[in-house]
């Protein structure tokens, strides 16, 4: 075999080496953006039982899960979420209940491959909806349901009407 024709086939077998170095230092390939707006913070409970604290939590950079909520599809913001409580996977989908700030819980479906992430007490830490059994969300900036201020009373009527 000619010189010429072993160095071309070294060449072009040493391509894919040499092209995915550039993923081997610099900045982060955008996982943990610097600057998320809400700096959201959660526990997230694998399915062994272990618990991970999280700042910065996101999906791919973004600050909301997307769910299938019936036949649509609804990106829920984290600072809306107080928990989410991952039940059965069906496929690719893993069935999840959302209890949101107000209180209300809503059953959703995630796709069972989204990649939750945040920076943890040890390092930049990765997880899948499939593995998750639960996230609990801090009540930073959310006011508490609980805490609101009570609504007037309203003034009592000599007339009776239905419904009120």
């Amino acid at each position: 075999m000619p010189r010429r024709s072993v160095s071309l086939i070294a060449a072009f077998a040493s391509l894919p080496f040499l092209l995915g170095m550039g993923a081997l230092g610099g900045e982060q390939t955008g996982r943990i953006p610097k600057s998320l707006e809400d700096q959201v913070a959660a526990e997230v409970t694998d399915a062994s039982g272990t618990r991970v604290r999280l700042e910065k939590l996101n999906i791919d950079g973004d600050e909301f899960v997307r769910a299938r909520l019936g036949r649509g599809i609804v990106d829920v913001p984290f600072t809306e979420i107080r928990e989410v409580v991952f039940g059965t996977t069906e496929g690719r989908v893993r069935r999840a209940r959302a209890t949101l700030a107000d209180g209300r819980a809503v059953d959703v479906q995630i796709d069972a491959d989204t990649e939750f992430s945040g920076a943890s007490a040890v390092g930049t830490y990765y997880i899948q909806a499939r593995d998750i059994d639960r996230i609990r969300f801090d009540a930073r900036d959310r006011p508490d349901p609980a805490e609101a201020p009570a609504a007037p009373a309203r003034a009592e009527s000599t007339t009776s009407v239905p419904g009120l």
